[in-house]
């Protein structure tokens, strides 16, 4: 996506177009990953010097506000960011931290044991071994699962 359409994009969703939210939005469309914000950082302070990481971590803050992004909790004081793409699940593996998404159907995850309550966010997150690190563990022989 272009800067004129982020920052329509941005407008539409009642979220001020700074230059600093342009470029934070514009590298989600762009690395399709899930990023820290020390990651976000890393990446945007060379071409921006006066960026701060109070500005990412308020940024990374309107947009999940706005659900323009969603903040995964990986492990204890890790939060990493994808955009919002739909609801989807991720996987996580243990021996190389590789996230990975998947599509989920949201009548999959009804819960009779919560009617009536308000659910405000749906996570899915599954724990293992990749395919590819499952595969080097089997050419080497090691099996620690």
């Amino acid at each position: 996506m272009d800067i004129l359409k982020l920052k329509e994009f941005l407008e539409k969703n009642n979220i001020k177009p700074t230059y600093q939210r342009l470029q934070i939005l514009k590298l989600f469309e762009t690395e399709k990953s899930h990023l820290t914000a020390d990651e976000i950082y890393m990446k945007l302070a060379l071409e921006n010097p006066s960026l701060s990481k109070a500005t990412i971590y308020n940024t990374l803050s309107i947009f999940t506000e706005h659900d323009l992004l969603n903040e995964l909790v990986i492990s204890k004081g890790e939060s990493r960011y994808d955009i919002a793409k739909g609801f989807h699940g991720h996987f996580v593996c243990k021996k190389c931290k590789g996230i990975y998404d998947f599509d989920v159907e949201l009548p999959d995850l009804e819960v009779k044991e919560l009617e009536g309550f308000e659910i405000t966010v749906k996570n899915l997150t599954y724990y293992g071994v990749c395919a590819n690190c499952k595969a080097v563990q089997s050419v080497d022989g090691v099996n620690d699962m």
